[in-house]
């Protein structure tokens, strides 16, 4: 009665642990919105770095949330740039647009292939890695090229207005994206439990035999190994993410 009792203990422990271990992979708030300005004071997307996976690198549903929250800000952005070549046309500024309109274009292609990405039930989450790094790198060069025009050609008056107002402008998802983050939440959390099912069978099998009346030696135990499995699978990750963010860097991204 007592073995029971103690590896019962035990398997609640570990779950414990395992909520800790993967709760912010779920919940975290967006690590991806980043801010990309038209105006002339502010930076693009930022810069690609190792850590570009974040809280959401642990699972191919999560990469696709962070996609969903880069398409969101791209889709801000063509919204911005419609509206500035409006009050280019009711200004009648005698500007070549040719720029703006090509960059906006260009914008719009980077949301179709996001969509298509997040349509596609096959990519790897290293796959899905190399998509938002490129896409990111190729929205980057879009506003580098639109905000430089803008702020070559356009009069001040007008560059002000559209700073105060883009500024005022909220950032955060729009509702048809929180749907789809909810959605790829709850894969997300329900692939984490079947993982954690998995880690809890080896463990019963494990410890069938080995069971102590010392709990917290048991509970100790069980700590050690989930830190063990985190450690690893973060070093196996900051491998995988090196190489891929190398390979866009070199590419300058796609379709340029």
């Amino acid at each position: 009665m007592k073995k029971t009792i103690i590896l019962g203990f035990a398997m609640l422990a570990l779950f414990a642990l395992m909520i800790n271990v993967y709760a912010d992979d779920a919940n975290e708030q967006d690590d991806a919105n980043e801010t990309i300005s038209l105006d002339t004071n502010n930076s693009d997307i930022q810069e690609t770095d190792i850590n570009a996976t974040g809280k959401f690198g642990s699972t191919q549903f999560a990469m696709k949330i962070k996609l969903i929250h880069l398409m969101n800000v791209i889709d801000l952005k063509i919204t911005q740039t419609e509206f500035i070549l409006e009050k280019i046309e009711d200004n009648n500024l005698t500007i070549d647009k040719n720029v703006i309109e090509t960059e906006l274009e260009n914008l719009k292609e980077i949301k179709s292939r996001i969509q298509v990405t997040l349509e596609d039930t096959y990519k790897t989450k290293e796959e899905l890695l190399e998509v938002f790094l490129t896409e990111k790198e190729n929205a980057k060069k879009s506003i580098k090229n639109i905000r430089e025009y803008l702020r070559d050609n356009l009069p001040q008056e007008l560059k002000n207005e559209f700073k105060r107002t883009f500024q005022a402008q909220k950032k955060e998802l729009k509702p048809e994206f929180q749907k789809r983050v909810r959605e790829l939440k709850d894969k997300h959390n329900e692939f984490i439990r079947n993982k954690f099912r998995d880690m809890l069978g080896k463990v019963k099998t494990e410890f069938k035999d080995r069971v102590t009346e010392n709990k917290e030696e048991l509970k100790r135990e069980f700590k050690e190994q989930v830190r063990e499995a985190k450690e690893k699978a973060e070093i196996n990750q900051k491998l995988v993410t090196r190489g891929i963010v190398q390979k866009v860097r070199a590419n300058g991204g796609n379709n340029r």
